[in-house]
């Protein structure tokens, strides 16, 4: 819902979380957008990974953080639980999602436009993969 003087509010709850998929991750992930700013094209949103699904290494043209509200979060750095906030400059190769254990949810905000570029850690090969995008209110 927005407000007349501009302010965003949502509730989100798991009935209206969107689901992707593709070809790259183990499997399906969930994501419900907070907000998507025209202006800055800032990201908000909620990311859901269900227990063992990993994003394969990839970087993006953003900086972000992730705050972990549920679950513990895998990366290449480490595992973080409840409360860990992570911050990934651009261009800064990862990979992360959830343990074999349990689901990860976190909140994730970019900081200027975001995009997919997955990287193949042997040939240093890149795939661009558009960033997906809230449907329309």
């Amino acid at each position: 819902m927005v407000l007349e003087n501009g302010v965003v509010i949502h509730q989100p709850n798991s009935d209206n979380m969107e689901t992707f998929s593709d070809n790259i991750h183990a499997a399906p992930w969930k994501e419900y957008f907070l907000m998507n700013d025209p202006e800055t094209e800032i990201t908000v949103k909620i990311v859901h990974h269900p227990k063992g699904n990993m994003t394969p290494w990839h970087k993006h043209p953003c900086a972000h953080g992730d705050y972990v509200l549920e679950g513990t979060m895998r990366t290449n750095f480490g595992d973080f639980g409840p409360g860990s906030f992570l911050w990934f400059p651009e261009g800064v190769e990862m990979e992360h999602g959830a343990t074999e254990d349990e689901d990860v949810t976190f909140l994730f905000i970019s900081n200027k436009h975001f995009e997919m570029i997955y990287v193949d850690k042997e040939t240093g090969e890149e795939l661009h993969v558009p960033a997906t995008a809230p449907k329309s209110e």
